[in-house]
C-alpha cells in the first residue's frame, strides 16, 4: 500500500509533473500494475457529441429504469380552453414535449357544466379531470376553472383528493399513484 502525506500532495500542486505520472511510477515500482489501462477499464460506446444532454436516458436505461424519475408537467393559463382545443390537439399529436408530458394542467379554463367531456378529449390522455367555476358560489358567471389531463401511457390510477370553489379560490387536488399495470415500458427507452 502506498500512502502520501497531505503536505506531499499539496506541494505537488505547482509541479509540472502530473500527479497521475507520479502515482503510476510509484504503483508500478510496487508491482500493483504496469499499465493504466490494466488498472481501470475505459468504456466508450459512442463518443459524446457536442451539445448532447449528458446521456441521462442512456444511464437510466442501463440502471433498468423504464420511466423518467420525475414526471413532466405542463402548466398553462388557458384563458378559455374551448377555443384552443384544436391547437392543443395538434400539439399533443405532433410535438414530443406535449405528447410525452405526464400531466397537462390548465387554469382559467372558462368551461362550464354545459361543455361535454367529448369536446375536451385529447388523444393519448384520459378524460379531463376538471373543476368548473360555480356561479352561485363565486358570484361570477365567466372565467375561472381548472382542468388536468393525465397521460394514459404514464398512469390511469388517480383520485381526486379535494375540490374547492369559493369566491377567491378554485382548488382541485389530485393524487396519482403509479403502478406497473398502468405503465407499459417506454418505447424510447428500449
Amino acid at each position: 500500500m502506498v500512502l502520501y502525506s497531505q503536505d506531499f500532495l499539496l506541494n505537488r500542486r505547482g509541479s509540472n509533473v502530473p500527479l497521475s505520472d507520479i502515482l503510476t511510477d510509484t504503483l508500478s515500482s510496487v508491482g500493483i500494475y504496469s499499465d493504466p489501462k490494466d488498472y481501470c477499464e475505459i468504456k466508450n460506446d459512442k463518443p459524446w457529441k457536442r451539445g448532447s444532454r449528458g446521456g441521462v436516458r442512456r444511464r437510466l436505461k442501463r440502471l433498468g429504469f423504464r420511466r423518467t424519475p420525475l414526471p413532466s408537467i405542463i402548466l398553462r393559463n388557458a384563458q378559455s380552453i374551448r377555443n384552443k382545443m384544436d391547437e392543443l390537439h395538434a400539439n399533443v399529436v405532433h410535438q414530443e414535449k406535449f405528447k410525452n408530458a405526464c400531466i397537462l394542467a390548465f387554469s382559467e379554463t372558462w368551461i362550464t357544466s354545459a361543455d361535454s367531456e367529448m369536446d375536451l378529449s385529447l388523444p393519448g390522455f384520459g378524460a379531463p379531470i376538471r373543476l368548473d367555476r360555480d356561479p352561485d358560489v363565486t358570484g361570477k358567471s365567466q372565467e375561472g376553472g381548472v382542468c388536468f389531463f393525465i397521460n394514459q401511457r404514464w398512469c390511469n390510477n388517480f383520485t381526486v383528493k379535494e375540490s374547492l370553489c369559493t369566491e377567491d379560490i378554485e382548488l382541485l387536488s389530485i393524487s396519482v399513484r403509479l403502478c406497473s399495470d398502468c405503465h407499459p415500458p417506454d418505447p424510447e427507452m428500449d
